[in-house]
């Protein structure tokens, strides 16, 4: 009698897993043997980055596998990415995500980072028409990022060219610059406010780059049972709680003092839109009021982190190299006369500086994998039957640091984005931002602050090693888009 009731539970339990945690026909090869609860978990180090790495060779640039109960594919050239990227059935989010959801969207789907359907596409529409209409790309917001280099440049004068860690040394600037932009409030970079703010975006970068993330993400009732008993606590939680209540303060505000025929700026020109009768579903009643909080924080998170570890890794990757400071110095010189910040127009006639920057997010690589995307329905792709609720992450660090693309991936070197007759030609295949539909909503904004910040500096100080001895530019291990610490000195131009 046991026997048989044995039998039948191995039996159920066989079919359940050959139901749950087996690829159908067609699907992308990858990892054998996916495990219940885990799938192909045991077979990731701690590094998810040279994980994806091997597969690819192993496997192809399109591979599948099971995070979890999830199934997934990867994608790794730069074809398989940019088709994707305009692929109407892979404009979702996954519903994997109700863990960060539950934290970041208030348990819905709002915003734009990881809504989707109509609502996604009605407020990027509106967010990407607004910002341009408010700053982006304008003489306006060049001259609150302008302010903010040059408070950062006092600050680093102040320090008096000793050796300093610069993580988190950027963060500030570009924390209070998208502050302006976006609130319309100008305040000080010693403001408590842009402090807080600041130290609490460094704490999510820092937490969101644990590997029990994931596990929370995929397992939502485990990580909240933990957390519950004190057993668990994800920092990146409490931290983005406190982001959004001090980003909510300025939209009370704002709606204290709306005047429709004087608005001051992106919040206001949100408030105006939901009054509107034909506004769209997204900005009705309280998801109208939800979505501009949620856009608010989209904006911050597109931005920010983004900006200031890209600054990070420039500092390092000169620090190592005066020869290429010397030439864009030699440049700053010949535009600007070496005593201001050259304006974004200006970036054209610098491309020894426009390339130096390619160069240094493409070897920084500062978002690896993108945010996942879902399959609407089942569909063919590639040659692939990709199942419906498959998620799909284009793996843009591979195509950035892929020798197809770059003769010599590993080598730092700018001048392979110079053409012959010495103008810079951006590579297609540096896509830091993603590609398609849900490309990063912050990057017209996010490569204005890049470049102002970059050229403010290097028109202020040589970046000098403490001790002349070579900088490692290995990336930290327990992160994948960190470099090790490390120190450097900004000596002041004579």
């Amino acid at each position: 009698m046991f026997s048989i009731f044995l039998s039948i539970v191995i039996g159920l339990a066989f079919t359940w897993w050959y139901k749950n945690y087996t690829q159908p026909k067609g699907f992308p090869n990858g990892p054998t043997l996916a495990l219940p609860f885990i799938g192909h978990g045991y077979k990731l180090g701690s590094n998810i980055v040279e994980s994806y790495h091997k597969f690819r060779g192993k496997y192809g640039d399109i591979f599948g596998l099971f995070l979890g109960p999830s199934r997934v594919v990867v994608l790794n050239d730069f074809d398989s990415i940019q088709e994707s990227g305009f692929h109407d059935d892979f404009l979702d989010r996954p519903s994997f995500l109700p863990g960060m959801k539950g934290t970041l969207s208030d348990g819905g789907e709002p915003g734009v980072i990881f809504s989707k359907g109509k609502q996604w596409s009605e407020q990027r529409r509106f967010a990407l028409r607004t910002l341009r209409d408010f700053g982006f790309g304008k003489q306006k917001m060049e001259e609150v990022i302008d302010e903010q280099v040059n408070q950062l440049c006092s600050v680093l004068e102040s320090k008096h060219g000793q050796p300093m860690s610069v993580f988190g040394v950027f963060n500030t600037s570009v924390v209070n610059a998208l502050w302006t932009i976006t609130t319309g409030q100008g305040v000080s970079a010693n403001d408590p406010k842009i402090q807080r703010i600041t130290q609490l975006m460094n704490e999510f970068d820092e937490s969101s780059a644990s590997p029990w993330i994931l596990v929370a993400l995929l397992f939502p009732t485990i990580e909240s049972i933990l957390s519950k008993m004190g057993l668990w606590h994800l920092q990146f939680k409490t931290a983005m709680l406190e982001i959004r209540k001090i980003c909510k303060r300025p939209i009370l505000e704002h709606e204290e003092t709306f005047d429709p025929n004087n608005l001051r700026d992106f919040i206001d020109a949100h408030i105006q839109k939901q009054r509107e009768p034909d506004s769209g579903i997204s900005f009705q009643g309280n998801d109208g009021k939800l979505n501009l909080q949620i856009v608010t924080e989209d904006l911050f998170g597109a931005g920010s982190v983004t900006v200031s570890m890209t600054l990070t890794w420039a500092m390092l990757f000169l620090a190592n190299r005066p020869d290429i400071q010397t030439k864009i110095k030699k440049e700053l010189k010949e535009i600007t006369g070496g005593n201001r910040i050259p304006t974004n127009s200006e970036r054209q006639n610098m491309p020894f500086t426009e390339a130096t920057i390619h160069e240094i997010q493409r070897l920084a690589n500062i978002v690896p994998n993108s945010v996942p995307r879902e399959a609407s329905k089942d569909t063919h792709f590639k040659g692939y039957f990709i199942p419906k609720g498959t998620q799909i992450v284009p793996n843009i660090g591979e195509v950035l640091m892929d020798p197809k693309y770059f003769s010599n991936p590993q080598k730092f070197n700018p001048s392979r984005f110079i053409d012959e007759n010495g103008r810079f030609v951006p590579s297609p295949y540096v896509i830091p931002f993603g590609l398609g539909k849900r490309r990063c909503l912050g990057e017209t904004l996010a490569r204005v602050e890049l470049f102002k910040f970059f050229t403010g500096i290097m028109d202020h100080f040589t970046i000098e090693r403490p001790n002349k001895e070579l900088l490692n530019e290995d990336r930290s291990p327990f992160s994948s888009n960190r470099p090790n610490p490390f120190k450097v000195c900004f000596v002041t131009r004579s």
